[in-house]
């Protein structure tokens, strides 16, 4: 059983096939629409902002993380009491990989395989619903965690992404729609000679 006092804010939870074991993996969510596994087993999240604070001080960015089992991520009230973020640097909470700016996260996709070149290989793609960008995150391990160089790989306005996976031709496809919008599904392949 979990006790909702395990959870606070978002939360990753892990449940058993048989529904027999419950466990709360991370804490301190806004709003993570996706997640995604490494070939290291590294869970990965891109989290929300609070886009209503966007001009105010205490403004706290769309953040990517590296999910830290058992630990919080440094948001702190649910609902609409949901500005409060603890900064970085504070010890109880986890820091973001990267700030990734004002937006609306959803997909996000570990690249282990498929056909792009070699250095989407063991990075991360993560879908923008709001600003219509795919962004290409390549890790490299620093410490514990990894460092990451952020590139826009896909850019497009009106393009509401909502997830992306590689297919068995080593493609990426992506979808989007939302909100009233038409639903569509796209396939990105590389054409090009780099390996």
């Amino acid at each position: 059983d979990v006790c909702s006092s395990d959870l606070a804010a978002g939360s990753l939870v892990r449940i058993a096939p048989d529904f027999s074991r419950v466990e709360v993996v991370a804490t301190g969510f806004r709003n993570p629409y996706d997640f995604d596994f490494n070939d290291r087993g590294d869970v990965f999240t891109y989290d929300s902002d609070c886009e209503r604070d966007y001009f105010l001080p205490w403004y706290s960015p769309c953040r990517l993380y590296h999910v830290a089992l058992g630990r919080h991520h440094g948001w702190r009230l649910p609902s609409f009491q949901r500005s409060l973020r603890v900064p970085d640097y504070m010890p109880e909470t986890v820091p973001a990989l990267a700030d990734m700016g004002r937006g609306s996260p959803t997909g996000v996709l570990c690249y282990r395989a498929g056909n792009f070149p070699k250095r989407y290989h063991g990075g991360l793609f993560v879908c923008d619903w709001t600003f219509g960008t795919i962004y290409a995150l390549q890790l490299q391990p620093a410490g514990s965690t990894y460092a990451v160089t952020k590139e826009q790989f896909l850019s497009r306005t009106p393009l509401p992404l909502t997830d992306a996976v590689v297919g068995d031709d080593g493609a990426m496809y992506f979808t989007v729609g939302g909100r009233g919008g038409q639903s569509e599904l796209y396939r990105v392949r590389y054409t090009g000679s780099e390996p």
